[in-house]
């Protein structure tokens, strides 16, 4: 047992030192990795990516032309191409989650926020601003019981959703936006 346990610190400590450690996987796929994070390599060439960046508590997921990358933590900044104008935050929101993907089908953003207010100020924010800035198929669901509201709206070829859960302290807000390429 005392062998492997010191077998296990060397090997740490290579790869801590190294910062960098390339192991194969089988099937000619290998594994990187980095203090930048995880690549994965396989037969063909193709990567795929996990880097994680603790300075600005962000993340970022790549394969084959898509990417997914998000924040996490408090009063978090939005993606700068966030459509506000058409998913307004109040103020007093604190967001603690952002997440953009971009894929071959198209781009989205999801927005997650908390607010100590009433769930029906925001739905009626919601609904107001779909109904007057040119969506279509404004759909509204709410299970009042359990405090869940659902509301989903198209803009062209963009889709947004909005879902509202009540708890007993705050409401947290799922904003999300979809953007079909053409």
């Amino acid at each position: 047992m005392r062998q492997i346990k010191i077998g296990l610190f060397f090997l740490v400590m290579t790869i801590f030192l190294t910062g960098c450690i390339k192991i194969p996987i089988g099937d000619g796929n290998s594994l990187k990795i980095s203090k930048d994070g995880l690549t994965f390599s396989d037969q063909d060439g193709e990567e795929s990516a996990i880097s994680i960046d603790k300075n600005n508590e962000s993340f970022s997921i790549s394969s084959d032309g898509e990417e997914w990358e998000g924040s996490f933590g408090e009063n978090v900044s939005l993606p700068d191409d966030f459509p506000v104008a058409d998913l307004p935050i109040p103020k007093e929101a604190n967001i603690i989650s952002t997440q953009k993907m971009t894929f071959e089908e198209g781009d989205g953003s999801i927005v997650i926020y908390m607010y100590e207010g009433e769930i029906a100020d925001l739905t009626k924010m919601y609904v107001d601003t779909f109904n007057t800035n040119g969506f279509v198929e404004v759909e509204k669901a709410s299970l009042g019981d359990v405090g869940f509201t659902t509301i989903s709206a198209k803009k062209n070829t963009n889709i947004y959703i909005v879902q509202l859960i009540e708890d007993t302290d705050h409401i947290q807000v799922s904003l999300m936006y979809g953007e079909e390429k053409e």
